[in-house]
């Protein structure tokens, strides 16, 4: 039975997940609006907004950089391997979560994802303590806050 501050560790924990699920979603909704605005009549050259998240976010990243403001292109680049990073995170997390654990600090309380999923298991695993997930949730903020404008941009893995 868990203790009142496990408890609420653990549901935490279950939040914290939640958020990164959440804030996952934001930055692919905001990746198609984006991606719509820079484009001649809300369509984009390659046909549509299909496919992989690599080539959904290289339709962006090109048509950003065709904008007057070259002053950000750095950070176009920047953005896109940020958010190429986080999706090796979400990865992980949708398809190969496996357990979780509650502690008595952010440190302490974790889960732990299957490398390759259910699917493909290597028999590693990876370890997101609750600290590192809020880490990880602020910076595909700052990826979907970058959609909307590169200025935006300010929490860095």
């Amino acid at each position: 039975m868990l203790v009142a501050s496990e408890a609420r560790t653990w549901a935490t924990l279950m939040t914290a997940v939640g958020n990164f699920l959440f804030h996952w979603s934001n930055l692919e909704l905001q990746l198609r609006t984006a991606t719509e605005g820079l484009s001649e009549n809300g369509t984009t050259r390659s046909g549509g907004l299909r496919g992989p998240f690599e080539t959904r976010l290289n339709v962006w990243a090109n048509l950003a950089r065709e904008t007057p403001r070259t002053e950000f292109a750095g950070l176009i680049d920047e953005v896109c391997g940020q958010a190429l990073n986080l999706k090796k995170a979400r990865n992980l997390i949708v398809h190969g979560l496996k357990e979780g654990a509650s502690g008595n600090s952010d440190d302490d309380t974790f889960i732990i994802c299957a490398e390759g999923g259910y699917d493909n298991p290597t028999g590693e695993t990876v370890r997101y303590s609750l600290a590192e997930l809020k880490h990880l949730t602020q910076a595909i903020d700052a990826c979907r806050r970058a959609l909307v404008d590169l200025r935006y941009f300010n929490y860095r893995l």
